[in-house]
């Protein structure tokens, strides 16, 4: 059985940095670069978005702390 794949404009792989190589799978939403062969699952593309936004919102708080302490001074 043949998977249904649409290339995702403008997208770039981040194992081989070439543009316009990613497809997104419908039956599983997993991505793949069709020139270096780079998989990657729907789970694992949630989970590395779940550490970005929290090392973010990290971020963000200190930023926000030596604002703040910065105006008391």
């Amino acid at each position: 059985m043949k998977r249904k794949k649409q290339f995702i404009s403008a997208a770039i792989c981040p194992k081989c940095s070439s543009e316009d190589t990613l497809v997104l799978y419908s039956d599983d939403q997993s991505i793949a670069c069709v020139n270096c062969n780079f998989e990657q699952t729907s789970e694992q593309r949630d989970k590395k978005s779940k550490i970005k936004e929290n090392e973010q919102a990290t971020t963000n708080s200190d930023k926000l702390s030596i604002k703040i302490t910065q105006l008391d001074s």
